[in-house]
């Protein structure tokens, strides 16, 4: 007696890249690399591995730290998405953004000299 083929699915007629999980994979990473790339966080590795002599231990570290802070993100994501609408979590968000942007604005224009004139007193 021959054994029954496995049941098809959506899933598991797709070709791998197209399942959902590893567009999620492939799509954070992509992100995270590029939001990344150039900001504070890689400039500081940077120049710990130059004052250091341990250069595979400050990358362990700041994997570390990495996965620490995408491991809090990632479970108060999940949190907000088991208690929240998305719609709360979305304008949440934007609010945050904007309420960040305008902060950095008005630092920026604060201490900058000249620039308040050109911009205006807040």
């Amino acid at each position: 007696m021959s054994p029954d083929p496995l049941p098809s699915s959506s899933h598991a007629a797709a070709p791998v890249w197209k399942r959902p999980a590893v567009q999620a994979f492939w799509t954070s990473l992509g992100t995270v690399m590029l939001a990344e790339m150039g900001d504070k966080t890689q400039v500081s590795t940077l120049l710990m591995t130059a004052q250091s002599d341990h250069p595979w231990t400050v990358w362990v570290g700041a994997v570390a730290a990495l996965v620490s802070t995408s491991l809090l993100g990632v479970g108060v994501g999940w949190w907000l998405a088991q208690h929240l609408w998305e719609r709360t979590v979305a304008l949440g968000s934007g609010f945050i953004f904007l309420g960040v942007a305008l902060w950095l604005l008005l630092d920026m224009v604060h201490s900058a000299p000249g620039l308040g004139l050109w911009i205006g007193n807040f």
